[in-house]
């Protein structure tokens, strides 16, 4: 008798399965796409620790910075030395390294998007129009005679 590998579940197929799988495999939680996309990419256009291109390169993101600690989201498929790489390159441009799993093809959607515009400024107009302020309980029917019209000054 011939043994053969196979798993004894089916191929994960969403990123809600594969992330489930690695959280197993893995025993650490990892990161999912709303969290990376959380933190933006403030910190990665900062060049904080690494250059932008750096970071591109290596497929990590910087998430956030505080007191020489920086935490960065990884790809879930590095071994232990490329951690451990990352870990000393960051020391080596004066930070301390708090990794985190995130899974590849997250991390790969936020760090090749498109910067986003930051929201251009409001005019520094004076409205004299009326407005209307209502209070929380107005919309659903009870209290409407909190309704009122203020006028700015």
């Amino acid at each position: 008798m011939t043994l053969t590998p196979s798993r004894p579940v089916p191929e994960a197929v969403s990123e809600e399965q594969q992330r489930l799988e690695v959280e197993l495999l893995m025993g650490e939680p990892v990161l999912q796409d709303i969290q990376l996309q959380a933190a933006g990419q403030a910190l990665l256009l900062s060049g904080k620790g690494l250059s932008t291109d750096r970071w591109r390169e290596l497929g990590a993101l910087p998430l956030h910075a505080s007191d020489g600690r920086l935490v960065v989201a990884v790809p879930s498929h590095w071994a232990p030395h490329q951690r451990q790489e990352l870990r000393e390159e960051l020391q080596r441009a004066g930070f301390s390294a708090d990794l985190q799993l995130a899974l590849a093809s997250n991390l790969s959607a936020v760090l090749h998007a498109k910067p986003s515009a930051p929201p251009a400024p409001a005019a520094k107009t004076r409205d004299h129009s009326p407005k209307i302020w209502t209070s929380a309980f107005a919309s659903t029917g009870c209290c409407r005679s909190s309704l009122k019209i203020y006028r700015r000054a």
